[in-house]
């Protein structure tokens, strides 16, 4: 797949127009019919007015279209981080953020003890000072 086509099947995910999209970006009304290659200015125009587009896409097809997309792969790594370094893969924070939730999990419980035995005791002081 070309660049050109490369825009136009992005168009057609995102729902525009040849017209609209040459519209926006000041380009000939034919731009995306004639011609394979975009061009390093037309790309940084695009990729300016269409921030969602992911660049790395038009170099290699293995890149997702969209941004933020997330790719599956089938292949399986070892999460723990290699020679102690942190582990920024998206396994390597859900299970940071796992230890975090579970540690507030226990302060929210220690919390809850200690917010029960002041209503235990404020509920017996008032029921001292009524006798």
């Amino acid at each position: 797949m070309n660049d050109k086509e490369k825009i136009v099947k992005y168009l057609k995910y995102k729902g525009l127009t040849k017209n609209f999209f040459c519209v926006q970006n000041g380009l000939s009304s034919g731009f995306l019919d004639s011609g394979t290659s975009l061009g390093v200015n037309k790309l940084r125009l695009i990729s300016h007015n269409y921030q969602d587009l992911n660049i790395k896409w038009f170099f290699d097809d293995d890149e997702p279209m969209i941004l933020g997309e997330i790719i599956i792969t089938t292949e399986v790594r070892d999460p723990s981080p290699p020679y102690g370094k942190p582990d920024n893969t998206l396994m390597g924070l859900l299970i940071e953020k796992d230890k975090e939730l579970k540690n507030s999990y226990e302060e929210i419980g220690r919390l809850k003890e200690i917010v029960r035995r002041f209503s235990t005791k404020d509920k017996n002081i008032k029921d001292v000072t009524i006798q």
